[in-house]
């Protein structure tokens, strides 16, 4: 079953998912995951991709549509 009803709702929610999901901290910790023992994320990385990310709800859903459907 989908999660969304149409394309109007998945639009409304992502960008929601997005501002949510998408943290420094998910980020790190998703690095972290995949590091090799004894290594940690450079806090740079981290911040960038925070700096990067911030805001960008929007552009991504577009940029999804724009990519998939138009």
């Amino acid at each position: 079953m989908a999660k969304y009803a149409s394309w109007a709702d998945f639009e409304k929610n992502v960008p929601v998912a997005y501002r949510e999901n998408a943290t420094p901290e998910a980020y790190r910790s998703g690095l972290a995951t995949i590091a090799p023992s004894g290594m940690t994320p450079r806090a740079d990385r981290v911040r960038n991709y925070g700096t990067a990310v911030d805001g960008k709800a929007e552009r991504v859903v577009s940029g999804y549509r724009r990519a998939m459907f138009e």
